[in-house]
């Protein structure tokens, strides 16, 4: 028995919040698409189609990059300084883990998935 929160109902929250901000005006790409990819690295450190490792490089480096968005939006940092360094570890995730992985090794099975009902 599955007892969190489904990925379903988090995609759904998080897609709510995007339509509230983009009809409230307040829709910058660097603050939404980083929500997303995170989902995109949380589902992948649970169904486990990748190291662990690799999609938590990826789960820091976009949580991050939602960071540095927030305070560039805001003022409180320039992407010339620190806001820049935040980018770092989605970089890594997107132009050499990941890729580089998919490459090499391509998604692995799972091991034990759901069975459907007979």
């Amino acid at each position: 028995m599955h007892t969190g929160i489904s990925y379903r109902v988090i995609a759904r929250v998080v897609a709510g919040l995007f339509l509230f901000a983009m009809a409230a005006g307040m829709v910058d790409a660097y603050a939404v698409v980083p929500l997303f990819a995170a989902l995109l690295c949380a589902f992948l450190f649970h169904v486990r189609l990748v190291p662990r490792s690799i999609s938590t490089v990826g789960l820091v480096g976009y949580v991050s990059l939602f960071v540095s968005a927030l305070l560039v939006l805001f003022g409180a940092a320039d992407t010339s300084t620190f806001g820049m360094l935040l980018y770092l570890p989605g970089a890594v995730f997107e132009i050499v883990l990941f890729p580089g992985w998919l490459i090499v090794k391509g998604f692995s099975s799972p091991t034990s998935g759901p069975t459907r009902g007979r």
